[in-house]
Formats: structure tokens, C-alpha cells, sequence
């Protein structure tokens, strides 16, 4: 199963205090019992949540590249071998 941030966020938000789990396929909340297929514990979406927003997600390369950078054409072209394009 995977599931977008979103949804795990949506899952979250939503969750009862008493809540433990949130079983996909049924859609519902659930708490201490026996585990079913398609559980995922509120704690481990927490921390899938957590980890994500840690995670430096590159939205604009020129925010993250110092303008002092000389690119060279040995560097381009030795990046095109690693890659195999050259």
C-alpha cells in the first residue's frame, strides 16, 4: 500500500485520541486487538510524517547552487559518462 503525504497527514489530523491504527481497506480506526491486513499505525505514519518534513526537498536548484559554482566542460562531460549519455 502506499499512500501520499497528503493522505497520511488527512489520516492523522483525523485520528481519535484512542486510536492505534487506521486500517486502509476498510477505512477505519482501530486500537489494541488483533492486527489486520491493511493496518498502519498511527505512530508510524507520525514518523513518516516527521521524516518527510526533515527531508530537504529541492524546489528551485539556484537557492541550493552558490553563485561562486564554476561549472567547467570536463565536469559536464565527465557527469555525461557517469550516467552513460556520452
Amino acid at each position: 500500500m502506499n499512500l501520499t503525504i497528503e493522505q497520511m497527514r488527512k489520516i492523522v489530523d483525523g485520528a481519535p485520541e484512542w486510536a492505534e491504527s487506521f486500517n486502509v481497506y476498510l477505512a477505519a480506526y482501530g486500537s489494541v486487538g488483533i492486527p489486520c491486513k491493511g493496518d498502519v499505525l498511527i505512530t508510524d505514519l507520525r514518523a513518516a510524517i516527521a521524516d518527510y518534513d526533515r527531508t530537504d526537498h529541492v524546489t528551485d536548484i539556484q537557492n541550493h547552487i552558490s553563485p561562486n559554482t564554476r561549472v567547467s566542460e570536463a565536469h559536464v562531460n565527465e557527469a555525461f559518462k557517469l550516467n552513460r549519455l556520452g
